[in-house]
């Protein structure tokens, strides 16, 4: 394989460790943002969320913080290829 091809994958590595690990920032920030209930609402009336709007709030942040894990996996995939580009060619 010629220096210019090699070139050209390191940096197509490089791009994809950036865009991955900017959508894993994206989406774990997206996870941060979600409003949970201070305080849960037992029986009638009184301040607060319900139960079901706790667990849907939990759900949507599992959801997220799912899609930022592997994006982030991603990342250090290609970070870890990158590296081995380097030493071994």
């Amino acid at each position: 394989m010629e220096k210019s091809q090699i070139m050209n994958i390191m940096s197509l590595l490089d791009v994809l460790v950036i865009l991955f690990a900017l959508l894993a920032a994206v989406y774990w920030f997206l996870s941060s943002r979600q409003k949970i209930p201070q305080t849960i609402s037992i029986g009638w009336g009184g301040e607060g969320g319900t139960a079901q709007q706790l667990g849907d709030a939990l759900k949507e942040i599992g959801r997220l913080s799912t899609k930022a894990a592997f994006f982030a996996f991603l990342a250090a995939i290609f970070q870890a290829l990158s590296l081995l580009c380097n030493i071994f060619i």
